[in-house]
């Protein structure tokens, strides 16, 4: 009794400690929460710097970055009354020829401008969501008995967010849907009975974004393909090329035979001005070349990851939860090089591929080879610089205010409580 009153009372102090270090400095705080992730207080911490972050996003005037733009313009451009929701609901779930491509964003800013018509109060809302699925992730991953405070684990920690950090709530749509499928995915796989409760919910994905169709369909095809996955290991490290190129062939493909929602859909991914700025990369800058060495350097990253996984596959098999997994991500693999023929798609989805090869890299093999996430997140240094340091253009910088990282909180509130 007095263990737990002890363990009660050091819980409270520390989250008190971050609490009145996160109104001096709500960047520090974060921070330093990173160093004892897993700890109940860091969430908290986690959960307030990003409800914080996504409220304050401001267009900056050095922007060209289309993004936040693009979906603050639609907000501020669009209204919906009860009736026109409703009548979008309807359209949607009975595939008509007027459905919207999804639902959430129509519901989010019908919901948000009941509050408010700032664009400030859209994100905000848009962050509860995205953040749940989120933390509840990590939260997951930071349960493994191999995660602990090492240096490694701080790694891995950030290739794992950095496959859908708080910037990407730019776009709420696919990155809250994002967070939604990885969440549901791995309750559903860490489940002894398979629990139908998650299956169904994978089923509402497509109510985020519609790219997660596609992966509706290579779900439930999953979960009747058979359990022997020698094969399918053979065809993984024969595909894994397909990562690094291009191919058009899809465009050649009639999909008239699909719902007239559906069908506009995939024309869409397939269309010319698609390929041309997603595969062409019409209007690139002079320095492309930078950026596309270093994406492939990622790309075959994540490939030899793959290689070790299944050189390894007698260990990581040893245990129900992990062959279950394993047996996912190599089945999902194989999915993914092949859609990369696919604008914009195969490069979306590339993510998928990023997150649970890093969870199961986690519960497997991390320790046996920790250089190798240190390697990645060298290939990552690009990335990392154009993201988060480029003054001029970063996503960092396009959506948030330099004085925003050394404003104390009060400061901070003062300065946006009127938007």
């Amino acid at each position: 009794m007095i263990g737990i009153k002890y363990t009660t009372h050091r819980v409270s102090f520390d989250f008190a400690t971050k609490l009145l270090l996160f109104i001096l400095s709500p960047f520090v705080a974060f921070l330093l929460s990173v160093r004892n992730a897993a700890s109940k207080s860091s969430f908290a911490i986690f959960a307030l710097w990003g409800m914080l972050f996504a409220w304050q996003m401001t267009i900056q005037t050095t922007s060209e970055y289309q993004d936040l733009i693009g979906i603050v313009e639609r907000f501020e451009n669009n209204t919906y009354t009860a009736e026109e929701v409703g009548h979008n609901i309807y359209a949607y779930f009975s595939f008509s020829s007027d459905a919207p491509k999804e639902l959430y964003e129509i519901i989010l800013i019908w919901f948000s401008k009941l509050f408010s018509s700032s664009y400030h109060i859209y994100y905000l809302l848009a962050s509860f969501p995205f953040l749940f699925f989120m933390l509840g992730s990590l939260k997951k991953v930071t349960q493994e008995e191999n995660f602990d405070n090492s240096l490694v684990c701080i790694v891995f920690l950030a290739l794992f967010v950095m496959c859908k950090d708080i910037i990407s709530l730019q776009n709420p749509r696919f990155s809250t849907g994002f967070w939604y499928i990885v969440y549901c995915t791995i309750n559903y796989l860490d489940s002894n009975t398979r629990c139908n409760k998650f299956l169904f919910l994978l089923l509402l994905s497509p109510l985020f974004h519609s790219a997660y169709w596609v992966y509706i369909l290579f779900f439930y095809l999953f979960t009747i393909l058979p359990r022997r996955i020698l094969k399918f290991e053979v065809i993984a490290i024969i595909v894994s090329p397909l990562l690094l190129i291009n191919i058009d062939f899809l465009r050649e493909y009639n999909v008239s035979f699909f719902p007239p929602a559906f069908e506009a859909w995939v024309e869409r991914y397939l269309s010319d001005d698609n390929y041309n700025k997603f595969v062409v990369q019409t209007g690139r800058s002079g320095f492309w070349w930078v950026q596309a060495i270093f994406d492939s350097a990622i790309r075959i990253a994540y490939i030899f990851m793959t290689i070790l996984l299944i050189r390894n596959k007698d260990t990581i098999t040893k245990d129900h939860r992990n062959s279950v997994l394993y047996r996912f991500y190599i089945l999902i693999y194989i999915f993914i090089c092949i859609i990369q023929s696919v604008p914009i798609l195969g490069q979306r989805y590339f993510d998928i591929i990023r997150v649970f090869c890093l969870i199961l890299w986690l519960r497997t093999i991390m320790h046996k080879y920790p250089s190798i996430l240190y390697y990645t997140l060298l290939t990552y240094s690009f990335f990392i610089i154009r993201r988060y340091c480029y003054v001029i253009g970063g996503a960092l910088s396009v959506c948030t205010p330099i004085e925003f990282f050394v404003s104390p909180l009060p400061i901070t509130l003062l300065r946006f409580f009127t938007l």
